[in-house]
C-alpha cells in the first residue's frame, strides 16, 4: 500500500488522476534484491487533473463517469469533477481489501456497488486481517479518512496519506499498539 501511494504522489504531482485503481492494476513483482515491489498499471483511463479556469469542454473530459464501480469515489460515481482525491478513495478501498479479502461493497450488481458507494455508511475495518494480524487503530482511522463520502474530508494529498502510511509502517515495525498476531502474543 505504501508503494501504490507512492505512485499516487507521483500521479498527483504530473497532474494525472488514475481514476481506475484495483487490485487488478496493480502489478506485484521483486527487484533484483529480492525485494518486493507494487507496480500502479493501466492509466488508460488516467486524465489530467481539473485546475481552476479549466474550461467546460476539458472538464467534460475529466469528469466523465469511469472506472471500476467497486473501487469508484462517489464524486466518481456522480460524473462530478474526479481529482487526485477520488484516487485516494480508491486507496481506502484497495486498503479495506488488503485486510479482507474483500472489496468494502459486495452487492448483486454494479449499480448497487455505485449506491453504495454513494449512501451506505462506511464499513468497518475487522479487528484482524485476513491473516490473523491486528490491525491498528491508526490504520483505522486512516481507512475512515481515505474513505470519507467527501473528497474535503479525505487526507489533503497523496503526500500525506504515504505519511500516514509511512508512521503505521514504522509504529508496526517498533511493536507499538501491540501490532502482533494473535499466536505471537499468546507464546
Amino acid at each position: 500500500l505504501l508503494q501504490v501511494a507512492r505512485a499516487l504522489v507521483d500521479a498527483e504531482e504530473a497532474g494525472i488522476v488514475h481514476r481506475d485503481l484495483k487490485p487488478e492494476n496493480i502489478f506485484l513483482g521483486e527487484t533484483p534484491d529480492g525485494s518486493d515491489f507494487a507496480k500502479v498499471m493501466d492509466f488508460g483511463v488516467a486524465r489530467v487533473a481539473p485546475k481552476a479556469g479549466d474550461t467546460a469542454e476539458s472538464l467534460e473530459t475529466s469528469s466523465m463517469v469511469v472506472g471500476t464501480p467497486r473501487y469508484m469515489a462517489p464524486e466518481q460515481i456522480r460524473g462530478g469533477d474526479v481529482g487526485p482525491k477520488a484516487d485516494l478513495y480508491a486507496l481506502g478501498c484497495l486498503l479495506y481489501f488488503l485486510i479482507t479479502g474483500a472489496p468494502p461493497y459486495e452487492r448483486d450488481d454494479n449499480f448497487a456497488v455505485m449506491e453504495a458507494h454513494l449512501k451506505a455508511p462506511i464499513p468497518p475495518l475487522p479487528k484482524q486481517d485476513i491473516k490473523g494480524a491486528i490491525v491498528p487503530s491508526s490504520m483505522v482511522d486512516l481507512y475512515f479518512e481515505l474513505m470519507a463520502k467527501q473528497p474535503r474530508g479525505r487526507p489533503s494529498g497523496a503526500r500525506a496519506a504515504l505519511r500516514q502510511l509511512s508512521r503505521i509502517r514504522d509504529d508496526i515495525r517498533a511493536g507499538v499498539e501491540g501490532l502482533s498476531s494473535p499466536s505471537s502474543r499468546a507464546s
